[in-house]
């Protein structure tokens, strides 16, 4: 977010400002309010010639010359007034990665910038090529690998996939009967044509040294934390790509750890219609998503390692890259962008990696289910990273019986607001809009309605006071 108050350079601020707030996720921009860092206190100053700003900031974010690319609409600005003073506030749309680079003066190497906590830089060339070819629609994962064919295949591992597939999909299946390579193919791992792998044959396939002589910064890891200190012991235990006992791929990998991740699962007892006890679980079924959808999302041109993290009441998912959708887009369902097809499809065969954008839409409905907190995404820059946060810690106890008092499209984001109010007592309503990615109109609605049903209140001034939930 940013905060600016009225003597700004609008010229400057319709550039490089809007642009960098949609290079890699929404954002909103305040004109007319001071920000005091150091003391953590907005100041409203109002802005002057509302109408003329405005045509201004249009004729310049429509300009070719000035940015390379527009998303905003009308529905994107609101004026409102705050102690009879005026401010604008943009809300800034996440641009669709098919738009990136966005830059400015017409030169995508020295014009494309991007914001890191306080500050904005310049992106190198590095990040700016990488995201002309994030842009694209012939993914990473396709590339065929002139010099590797299937004698670059661990065997061992290959043949656990096909042993599974054919357990997944019957003895019967067509394909259980066709030729290693011809199976290649038909699951993309190879090129028809001339038989070579493709980057993702030899990512779930491969030998540990023939990836990483491709992409040597390739590791995964596997951690189990040690949540009570002791300073002889950083992990319960640790599994990553260059362990002797590990072949290095992401197929091998994915067989060493999912067990792990889900052993400490409680199982309630229950019978199929075999009469026989029933040893998965919705939550089992989300912590396999969530494992895939890092191993198959991870952008291979960035450095970085796809990290897996059980602690006692949480699991981390964190893998290089940044989401090619919204957030909350992608909580929602129905939007699928992988950003290594191939590599989805391999593991979809198997019933891995659900397919249409569903994924985070049922993890986040079983957490919703058992009452833990919600599952939340970061993601950060230099360097890009993607994190899904699984917290089995139990919600704020005592919500439940307001959410009667509710419309249906408030329940979610009041339950968020409650979490965040519970961790910071003096959070600002402009902070919570930009951490929750919606309007400041439609925090001002949630606040009210809470604060109606008694389950908040305001203590001291707008400025110096903090909120208190009454639970």
């Amino acid at each position: 977010m940013n905060l600016k108050n009225q003597k700004i350079n609008y010229q400057n601020l319709y550039g490089k400002h809007i642009l960098l707030c949609r290079i890699l996720r929404d954002g909103i921009i305040v004109l007319g309010v001071k920000e005091d860092k150091n003391k953590k206190i907005y100041t409203v100053e109002g802005i002057d010639n509302v109408q003329n700003i405005l045509k201004d900031f249009w004729n310049n974010i429509n300009n070719k010359e000035k940015v390379s690319f527009n998303t905003l609409n009308d529905d994107n600005i609101e004026v409102m007034n705050i102690e009879n003073k005026t401010i604008i506030i943009i809300n800034i749309p996440r641009a669709n990665r098919r738009n990136k680079p966005i830059f400015i003066n017409n030169n995508p190497l020295t014009g494309t910038y991007k914001r890191f906590n306080d500050g904005d830089f310049k992106c190198n060339e590095h990040e700016v090529r990488s995201m002309i070819i994030d842009s694209g629609e012939k993914s990473k994962d396709s590339v065929v690998l002139e010099e590797y064919n299937i004698k670059n295949i661990n065997m061992e591992t290959f043949k656990n996939y096909r042993k599974s597939f054919e357990i997944h999909k019957g003895d019967s299946h067509k394909w259980n009967f066709v030729s290693d390579e011809e199976f290649l193919c038909l699951i993309n791992a190879m090129d028809r044509k001339n038989k070579k792998l493709t980057l993702a044959g030899l990512l779930m396939f491969g030998n540990r040294e023939d990836i990483l002589n491709i992409l040597p910064s390739f590791y995964l890891d596997y951690r189990e934390v040690e949540e009570i200190h002791n300073p002889n012991l950083r992990w319960k235990a640790r599994i990553t790509s260059m362990d002797d006992n590990v072949v290095g791929n992401l197929w091998s990998f994915f067989n060493k750890i999912v067990n792990k991740l889900t052993a400490d699962i409680e199982i309630p007892f229950a019978l199929n219609e075999k009469m026989m006890r029933i040893e998965n679980t919705p939550v089992h079924e989300s912590i396999r998503e969530a494992l895939v959808n890092s191993l198959i999302h991870f952008q291979i041109d960035e450095s970085g390692s796809v990290i897996i993290e059980k602690g006692e009441r949480y699991f981390k998912f964190s893998n290089p890259g940044n989401m090619r959708i919204p957030i909350k887009e992608a909580f929602n369902g129905g939007k699928s962008d992988p950003r290594n097809p191939i590599l989805h499809q391999i593991f979809s065969y198997l019933g891995y990696g659900e397919r249409a954008g569903s994924g985070l839409f049922n993890i986040k409905a079983t957490w919703k289910e058992k009452n833990w907190k919600e599952p939340i995404i970061e993601e950060t820059l230099n360097p890009n990273r993607t994190t899904l946060i699984l917290s089995m810690e139990k919600k704020l106890q005592g919500t439940n019986k307001f959410l009667e008092k509710f419309p249906e499209k408030f329940l979610e984001n009041e339950q968020k607001i409650l979490d965040i109010i519970k961790e910071k007592p003096n959070i600002t309503q402009i902070e919570l809009s930009n951490i929750l990615k919606i309007t400041p109109r439609a925090i001002r609605k949630i606040m009210k309605k809470l604060k109606e049903n008694k389950i908040i209140e305001r203590i001291g001034s707008d400025r110096k006071g903090y909120w208190k939930i009454n639970l």
